[in-house]
């Protein structure tokens, strides 16, 4: 075993937590805030973990001094009373993890072997570059990501697997700005060209692209039946002959025949398989919404965040992307609230199976709300309101905000 790669710091004085590390890591520990990050001066890359319980910790403070002086240190977090908002704003300016105490030995185990494999490859670009979809650690993520710089670096043609409401768009991006400087990038959108009457438009434009681009991605590319996929790569084959032309297709299932024999797949998680990763995809969501719009909103409350947890999400990435620009609108606060998330009849159903927190009365008064919110700012009129949701009007002038 490696280990100076399996050293960690700890900042702590629970004896379950220096007994359960010392277990399985080369432990060293600090006494003082001053101590922790002399330590991380002299060795950067190490794992900090820090005890918010200890007295002179100062909470995210100490991060924020951490990240100051050495910016590429891993820094996991533990506290005895860490809540949902800072375990969300733990995870907006960057803490590995936000562990509660006591924590099960699996739990921080884990987390810390995680964590301290991070460092043992960059991923394709630094995570504030990457969208907001992207965003998160959980193994899922990791996995795509490991995937997809592995695909770039041995030029391989590539596959996505993904289901609908995905940005496939944003990873092809990704695979450009990796590839080389210059590269150029054509889209194409296989259900555009699915009439036989316009087939011989499309054949003009993979020409174009061809002569002209580094990198072909086929948009919806299953739209094409078989036959005519394997005619498209046979007939780009023998074009790009002595040209490194790199192909992407997205698809919502692998496909079968031997077409993809010698292509990379990659399949890319849905938004319900990274449950792990909402408090990070949720924060980028406010922070880029919270810009567009000029609003200060720091996070998230508990209720509005375990709705979204307990939602299955059919829309998946592009479905939650649309429901959190809305509560950033709507928001009129410091905080999101479950009153701001806006969601159809299902994800209403699962919210109030799962939240026990809220009287239905209480629930239903808040459906109603927003309802006439959106309706008023469609119609701006409350009798209208009125008449479209069959209510009294007087409820209409009570909820709207004007």
């Amino acid at each position: 075993m490696d280990m100076k790669k399996n050293k960690i710091l700890i900042f702590s004085n629970d004896q379950e937590v220096l007994s359960l590390l010392k277990k399985t890591y080369e432990v060293e520990t600090a006494s003082s805030r001053s101590g922790v990050l002399k330590s991380i001066e002299e060795d950067p890359g190490i794992l900090a973990v820090i005890d918010c319980d200890m007295k002179d910790a100062g909470g995210l403070s100490l991060y924020k001094e951490i990240k100051k002086h050495s910016p590429d240190t891993p820094v996991l977090m533990l506290s005895s009373a860490v809540t949902i908002p800072e375990a969300v704003e733990a995870s907006k300016i960057g803490v590995a993890d936000f562990i509660r105490k006591p924590a099960s030995s699996e739990r921080l185990l884990g987390s810390v072997s995680r964590n301290l494999s991070r460092g043992e490859g960059a991923r394709l670009m630094p995570a504030s570059r990457l969208g907001e979809w992207l965003q998160g650690s959980g193994n899922k993520i990791r996995t795509l990501l490991k995937n997809l710089e592995f695909a770039v670096k041995e030029r391989k043609n590539i596959l996505f697997i993904s289901e609908p409401g995905t940005d496939i768009l944003s990873l092809v991006k990704i695979i450009c700005d990796y590839s080389g400087r210059g590269k150029k990038t054509t889209s194409i959108d296989m259900l555009t060209y699915k009439k036989e009457s316009i087939e011989n438009i499309f054949w003009m434009v993979l020409q174009e692209a061809l002569a002209s681009s580094d990198i072909i991605y086929f948009e919806r590319f299953s739209a094409a039946d078989e036959k005519h996929q394997a005619s498209i790569l046979d007939y780009i084959k023998n074009k790009a002959l002595g040209r490194q032309v790199k192909l992407i297709a997205g698809a919502k299932k692998i496909e079968a025949g031997e077409i993809f024999n010698d292509w990379e797949k990659i399949t890319v998680p849905s938004l319900r398989e990274r449950k792990e990763d909402l408090p990070d995809i949720l924060g980028a969501y406010i922070d880029s919404y919270s810009a567009k719009y000029g609003k200060r909103i720091d996070g998230i409350g508990f209720d509005a965040l375990k709705a979204i947890g307990s939602y299955s999400w059919p829309g998946n990435y592009r479905e939650l992307e649309c429901v959190m620009e809305n509560a950033v609108l709507t928001c009129g606060g410091s905080t999101i609230t479950l009153k701001d998330v806006q969601l159809g009849s299902k994800m209403v159903f699962e919210s109030l199976q799962s939240s026990q927190t809220e009287s239905l009365l209480d629930f239903k008064n808040d459906i109603e709300k927003n309802l006439v919110n959106i309706f008023y700012k469609k119609t701006g009129s409350e009798d209208m309101t009125a008449n479209l949701l069959d209510i009294p009007k007087s409820r209409v002038s009570e909820s709207v905000k004007k």
